[in-house]
């Protein structure tokens, strides 16, 4: 990341600012439970994540009925209108359950705490999880200190001014994990949760103003553009009239050839 040192200023700065609780943590005592609201979370709120896990805890018997579940059915359950992103999370769910399974013969993920934290987050993304679920998984399941970051969370850091434009989720999560002190790292991503779900919708506002910006300008430059070319396009025009005609006078001001005299008688 260019400019490291001062976007850390700023950073160190703004986290500071954020108020802190411990209120709303994701339950450790069942991994699956943690998983399932991780997958619900990214790109959401805590409150909608919450209540999907409970809605689908009413509908299934337990876990392994939700795996062998199709992922079509499970959309059906948590969502009044399909978009794009639940029926990306609820494919999310049952790959992960499945594989889960698979590897394990069950719904244990004791067999995972031996590994390091990278292996860890690794093996999660093997798995079916993305990177923010491996991380909120790595940190509430398994005790290792990160700071789940999600395109959002991106959004919100770019629009505060705390990292560059254009940063991607693995560049921010890096940044901000060097950064955070490892025992603040729950306490971190906590505030981080609340503060984007109050300033998502503003960020977003922003972001929509700026696209309408940037497009209106991209409309201009090509309206110069086709004038410009209009412009080009009639000079070589004219051009090519006064040439014509200057061709043309030369050809009816040549040296006719005189006619023959009739020969004498």
């Amino acid at each position: 990341m260019k400019n490291a040192r001062t976007y850390e200023r700023i950073t160190k700065k703004f986290l500071k600012s954020l108020p802190r609780k411990t209120a709303g943590l994701i339950e450790a005592s069942d991994p699956i439970a943690v998983m399932i609201r991780s997958i619900f979370e990214v790109d959401s709120t805590l409150k909608q994540a919450a209540e999907i896990l409970q809605r689908l805890k009413r509908e299934f018997v337990d876990y392994n009925e939700m795996r062998v579940s199709p992922s079509r059915e499970i959309l059906d359950l948590i969502a009044e209108e399909e978009t794009p992103s639940l029926r990306q999370k609820a494919e999310t769910l049952t790959i992960f359950l499945n594989n889960l399974y698979a590897t394990f013969g069950g719904n244990s993920l004791d067999s995972l705490q031996k590994l390091s934290a990278r292996e860890l987050r690794n093996r999660l993304g093997e798995m079916g999880l993305p990177p923010y679920g491996s991380s909120v998984m790595a940190m509430m399941v398994f005790g290792v200190p990160t700071v789940p970051v999600d395109q959002t969370l991106v959004d919100c850091l770019t629009y505060e001014g705390c990292v560059p434009p254009g940063s991607t989720i693995q560049e921010v999560q890096t940044f901000l994990e060097r950064i955070v002190r490892p025992k603040d790292a729950p306490a971190t991503h906590q505030a981080l949760r609340a503060y984007v779900e109050k300033q998502a919708k503003v960020v977003r506002k922003h972001q929509q103003a700026q696209q309408a910006a940037q497009k209106a300008q991209e409309k201009q430059q090509a309206a110069f553009s086709r004038a410009a070319k209009g412009a080009v396009n009639v000079k070589k025009s004219s051009a090519a009239k006064k040439s014509r005609k200057a061709t043309g006078a030369g050809k009816s001001k040549a040296v006719r050839k005189p006619a023959r005299l009739k020969a004498k008688k």
